[in-house]
């Protein structure tokens, strides 16, 4: 390799090094902004604004554990403060983003938690006799979490077994 092949090889790494971090820093950004804005979900643009900015963490960053799962968090709340009969598409979104979570890391107790979540919303604004398919699988994430963490979201899992079984 010639000093000039060479150098340009450098340049090249220092930049792609450099749109990374550059990358990554606006990912983080981009959470804090979300966190923020889901902070103040009970306003629903605020709410609106969360499903977004977190959507945009997830798509400049696939990889992000952290905006997968608030993304399907924040999606179920639009889906909970949604008239009945337009709430099945951000459940359905919730499970979307719940999936893509527990694709990135199937050990996440948050993945696996909203996922289940998602899962009950969705299958209870389609209807019960359309959804007996879900049940087992809020049976499965909910016994995940249970077993990662009992106490996870103050017995949360309990609580969406409890209602399933309601």
């Amino acid at each position: 390799m010639t000093g000039k092949c060479k150098a340009t090889v450098v340049v090249a790494l220092a930049l792609m090094l450099l749109w990374g971090g550059l990358a990554l820093a606006g990912t983080q950004e981009t959470l804090q902004q979300a966190d923020a804005a889901y902070a103040q979900r009970a306003q629903a643009a605020q709410a609106q604004r969360a499903v977004e900015l977190y959507g945009q963490a997830l798509a400049a960053d696939p990889k992000c554990l952290a905006a997968a799962w608030k993304l399907s968090r924040a999606w179920y709340w639009v889906g909970s403060h949604t008239p009945e009969d337009k709430a099945l598409e951000p459940f359905e979104k919730a499970v979307e983003a719940g999936k893509k979570a527990v694709a990135i890391d199937p050990e996440s107790i948050q993945a696996h938690f909203w996922l289940g979540v998602a899962y009950g919303s969705y299958g209870k604004a389609k209807g019960i006799m359309k959804s007996l398919s879900l049940v087992d699988p809020i049976k499965e994430e909910m016994a995940l979490v249970i077993k990662k963490d009992p106490k996870f979201e103050a017995g949360g899992a309990y609580r969406v077994l409890g209602r399933l079984y309601f």
